[in-house]
């Protein structure tokens, strides 16, 4: 069988043309490949600094809630305080009212 020379040269440019364009293909996919995974690295940074700032609001709101918690026991312990203090003034009172001769 000869071999035809002209033809097996035509295959090969025409391989070699197909090869290149391969070539060119898979460097633009590389490239887009690449713009895509910087947007994804941004996106990720971006991601992470509002959840640090995410964090942020639930620390200083866990803080705010422990400080309301903070005054609302303060705030019962001296209406406790003055409740007594109220009782035991009304007790005065009325012992003394009751010793001037006043109502029964």
């Amino acid at each position: 069988m000869p071999l035809d020379f002209e033809a097996w040269k035509e295959f090969m440019a025409e391989q070699q043309a197909q090869f290149w364009a391969d070539l060119r293909a898979i460097e633009s996919t590389q490239a887009e490949t690449a713009r895509l995974l910087e947007k994804d690295r941004q996106h990720v940074a971006e991601n992470r600094q509002r959840i640090a700032q995410l964090v942020d609001v639930c620390m200083s709101l866990a803080r705010h809630g422990e400080e309301t918690d903070r005054r609302i026991h303060e705030l019962r312990e001296s209406h406790l305080d003055m409740d007594q203090r109220l009782s035991a003034l009304i007790h005065i009172v009325d012992s003394l009212v009751k010793r001037n001769g006043g109502p029964n």
